[in-house]
């Protein structure tokens, strides 16, 4: 049984009959302070989250400035919906560090949104 190849359960004794072993499965508990987690500091667990983050953290910045100096509009919205599909797709994939993104999004969203009422609102010089 794969239960206990992982060491999760003891070896069943074969000879107490059919659905025996399933009793004896069930009656075991969980040790005292709980099952050991895997050992490790923070950059091993982070590591690929981190790195897969800092390129979709500063990509952004970038390209919200850069947008701001051109006045370009459709650079940052469309940077908002790329960062949501992003992050869309690495919730699914289980990805943790999916906050940031996010963020991100919503900066670029802002940003375009607020160039566009600063334009409409402004002084149209002829």
């Amino acid at each position: 049984e794969w239960r206990w190849m992982a060491g999760w359960i003891e070896p069943c004794p074969g000879d107490l009959g059919w659905l025996q072993p399933s009793a004896i499965i069930a009656a075991q508990r969980v040790p005292p302070g709980g099952w050991d987690g895997p050992a490790g500091g923070l950059l091993e667990k982070w590591w690929v989250d981190g790195l897969i983050l800092m390129p979709l953290l500063i990509g952004p910045v970038w390209w919200v400035v850069h947008s701001i100096r051109k006045r370009k509009i459709l650079l940052p919205l469309i940077l908002a919906l790329v960062l949501l599909a992003a992050s869309r797709y690495m919730t699914l994939r289980g990805f943790v560090l999916i906050a940031p993104i996010y963020a991100m999004a919503a900066l670029s969203g802002l940003t375009a949104a607020a160039m566009a009422i600063r334009r409409r609102t402004s002084p149209r010089v002829e």
